[in-house]
């Protein structure tokens, strides 16, 4: 049965394989419909499938020849100049402005190291997916499959559309992604809203070659846990949008905080991260956990990639990953925070097919939902092993990791199950303030604008659950907790359990 690190809603509330020198050319073989061959020039990063018809200058990727320059204060992020790429390294450990052109086959080390044949950022312990081509091959796939499923860029684009539109007057406006990965969310927010100034943080380079970065964007990088306080004050941001960095986290709630503090007046955030439990097409029943016996054999009709993701939450903790309190954060949604619109939150539950399994009486939609789960199954297919690093520092020997990623193949080609992947996610817009910070009455003229999603065509499957209050979220959310309370014990907790009784 689960135990206490399950439910943990009593626990918090919210806040009161990089390229090597002369590589020969790959040719890419397509392993999904719709995907092109295609070949690079030596150096260049090698995909295997084009997930959503790139052309060769948007698909090819390199880390090298990058410029990064490290920000006004002490132990400040490596970021992108644009306008600096002399070729030269210069680290300095002072709290001044300096450069850094970071070159993947000199300077790999300062920012990433190697376990078990794959790279790892260098700056977070807690964050346990490799930082590596293969990876940014797998997180492209997962970007398509989270944009076809939702239908945007982010699950409240219409908000981020009316934002983010040119003014009158010209204003300036300004996005920070935080844990942007292979970069490609940023660099096609960049190419949508032209008129913005895009900042992509993450804690490894993006794998991306100058001149496919648009002008309008840079990268950084950086450890959200050190703080964000140099965005603070003149330097904020109208969007904020982070998906997918919760196991890095050692702290979510005191994450949120700093970072809705790095909104404008009227600026939104967008919290999004992925559900370890696997869902059944209602939403809310788990899928049977895959089970074996003490020689391996296994027992009963479970599911081997719920079996493997539940392993890795339980090791994310034990490693000091604040996966609690991410769920409680996001799942009981930006209510009662108070530098938060309170009219302007919305909790969601968003779904995404795991395999092109989706029927719909409606063409579009099914077309829709089949390529996204065919894009999120591959996905999942090498996230499965991408998750062995952080399950063998836990116990798990590899022989264990490798049976059960075989299992996860079989069952995920063969479409044994009609599953969901879950994305949890919340958004708010910052309160309208005076200059001195201090909250001021609005009329309704200046009041912040909050919409509801625009209407839609009709479909067949409801895989977008808004919710407008937190009873509704905290609603939900016990019933899904209720429905999972039956799942057996994963072997990470038994291990741990037997460790710590011998001390």
């Amino acid at each position: 049965m689960e135990k206490n690190l399950e439910d943990s809603s009593a626990r918090s509330q919210g806040p009161s394989e990089q390229e090597s020198p002369g590589r020969p050319s790959a040719t890419v073989t397509p392993t999904q419909p719709g995907s092109v061959a295609l070949s690079f020039a030596p150096g260049r990063a090698r995909y295997d499938q084009v997930a959503y018809n790139f052309t060769p200058s948007q698909g090819a990727t390199s880390t090298s020849g990058t410029s990064y320059y490290r920000s006004k204060r002490k132990g400040g992020a490596w970021s992108r100049d644009p306008d600096k790429d002399d070729g030269k390294t210069d680290i300095t450990a002072t709290t001044d402005a300096s450069f850094y052109s970071y070159h993947s086959s000199r300077d790999l080390a300062a920012f990433v190291r190697e376990m078990d044949g794959r790279m790892f950022n260098n700056q977070n312990e807690l964050y346990m997916l490799p930082s590596d081509n293969q990876e940014f091959q797998r997180l492209q796939k997962q970007h398509y499959a989270f944009v076809l499923s939702e239908g945007g860029l982010t699950p409240c684009q219409h908000i981020v559309e009316s934002i983010l539109r040119p003014s009158d007057e010209g204003e300036p406006r300004s996005v920070l992604d935080l844990g942007c990965g292979s970069g490609i969310w940023a660099i096609e927010m960049a190419k949508e809203y032209p008129n913005a100034s895009i900042v992509a943080l993450d804690l490894a380079p993006a794998p991306i070659d100058l001149e496919n970065i648009p002008p309008n964007c840079r990268f950084e990088i950086d450890d959200v846990n050190l703080g964000l306080s140099h965005y603070h004050g003149n330097s904020r941001f109208d969007i904020i949008h982070t998906r997918c960095i919760g196991s890095g986290i050692n702290n979510y709630a005191n994450m949120m905080r700093d970072v809705e503090a790095c909104l404008k007046p009227g600026g939104l955030v967008i919290f999004i991260d992925g559900d370890m439990r696997m869902y059944e097409e209602d939403g809310v029943t788990p899928v049977p956990v895959g089970e074996e016996d003490e020689n391996g054999v296994e027992i009963g009709e479970g599911s081997w990639l719920h079996r493997i993701a539940r392993e890795v939450r339980y090791a994310a903790i034990y490693r000091g990953s604040d996966v609690p309190g991410l769920e409680d954060c996001i799942d009981l949604g930006l209510f009662g925070h108070p530098l938060i619109e309170p009219s302007s939150i919305r909790a969601a539950s968003l779904y995404t097919p795991i395999g092109p399994w989706p029927e719909s009486p409606y063409a579009s939609e099914q077309q829709q939902l089949r390529y996204a789960g065919a894009l999120m199954r591959q996905d999942l297919i090498q996230l499965s092993r991408a998750w062995h690093p952080i399950l063998k520092v836990s116990g798990i020997d590899q022989a264990t990791l490798d049976r059960w990623s075989e299992r996860v193949d079989k069952e995920l080609l063969t479409g044994k199950f009609k599953m969901l992947w879950h994305w949890r996610t919340t958004w708010g817009r910052r309160k309208l303030e005076d200059p001195d910070g201090q909250p001021i009455d609005t009329t309704p003229e200046d009041t912040i604008q909050t919409y509801d999603l625009p209407d839609e065509a009709p479909r067949a499957y409801n895989f977008f659950r808004m919710f407008t209050t937190a009873q509704e979220a905290a609603a939900f959310r016990e019933l899904r907790t209720e429905k999972a309370k039956h799942l057996p014990l994963p072997l990470v907790v038994k291990m741990y359990e037997e460790a710590q009784s011998t001390v």
